[in-house]
């Protein structure tokens, strides 16, 4: 396992309590004052599962709701969504203290993402394929968090997390799982635009 530091910034800021739970996964949101909270991604089960589609052996990963990266001819990579509600025009220095994980060597690759199927398409002629675009000497996804532009639902105003604990390198076949640990406090940087997290 490696530990690294990196920082971001996202104009928004948490102001309450909430946990997302789910069968393998738990995020925890805590709040410490009206200006920091403390966000703590944890992956507690996953399992790497061998199989054949249309006559190629792939790995697929077996995790709890199977919500995967859509990307045509990428692995296909679990990731965690959580909704967080938000103080108004409050802006937030949003930095990852740390992260933990573990690479894995796999002796088949990913399955690919067959991309986004519609109604009327049959899901049956469709075949895995890997892109060649896909095949370079890094991670995908590219960044760890990604964090949405607010919404005001029913008066309450809140953002979008995503999580993406599951990068893979292609060209090695190095699957890297993630378990990390965010902490917030405020900013005092401009409060008129949201900026994207830098990959991890």
């Amino acid at each position: 396992m490696n530990m690294k530091k990196i920082s971001l910034t996202l104009l928004l800021i948490i102001y309450f309590l909430v946990t997302a739970k789910a069968e393998d996964f738990n995020t925890t949101f805590t709040y410490l004052s009206e200006t920091s909270s403390r966000v703590e991604f944890k992956l507690d089960n996953f399992y790497l599962q061998q199989i054949n589609l249309g006559g190629t052996d792939y790995t697929r990963i077996d995790f709890a709701g199977r919500v995967t990266t859509m990307d045509e001819g990428f692995a296909e990579l679990p990731f965690v969504n959580v909704n967080i509600s938000l103080s108004p025009l409050k802006n937030l220095s949003y930095k990852i203290v740390s992260t933990k994980y573990t690479d894995y060597l796999l002796d088949f690759p990913l399955v690919p993402s067959r991309g986004v199927i519609y109604r009327n398409q049959d899901p049956s002629t469709i075949p895995y394929r890997i892109a060649s675009e896909s095949l370079i000497d890094d991670y995908y996804p590219a960044q760890l968090i990604e964090m949405m532009d607010p919404y005001i639902i029913k008066d309450v105003r809140g953002t979008t997390l995503y999580f993406y604990p599951f990068r893979y390198n292609a060209v090695q076949r190095i699957l890297r799982v993630y378990t990390c640990l965010l902490y917030t406090s405020p900013s005092p940087r401009d409060r008129t635009r949201s900026r994207m997290p830098s990959s991890a």
